[in-house]
């Protein structure tokens, strides 16, 4: 993990991260294995067609798309990330 994302997780309260939660994508799960790897942490999948079990980050993306993220047309990337932020600190 690189260190600007490590300082992340360090100033918000997340000094060490033991396990990670994931759903059984394809499309990345490559490099997120490979990530839980380097951190030292172990990987969690949630039950095949069971969002149940991953209800706290389904409601997140759920309000995300709702009052955010898909609410307004961005012409790039960087412009949704700089609109995303001050959300993502308020809903924390």
């Amino acid at each position: 993990m690189s260190s600007t994302r490590a300082a992340f997780f360090v100033a918000s309260g997340i000094p060490r991260i033991e396990q990670v939660m994931t759903d059984n994508a394809w499309a990345y799960r490559h490099s997120l294995t490979t990530m839980v790897a380097k951190l030292g942490a172990t990987q969690i999948f949630i039950k095949p067609h069971c969002p149940r079990q991953n209800r706290n980050l389904e409601r997140f993306t759920r309000t995300l798309q709702t009052e955010s993220a898909y609410r307004y047309p961005f012409t790039s990337n960087t412009e949704h990330q700089a609109a995303l932020a001050p959300w993502l600190n308020t809903y924390r």
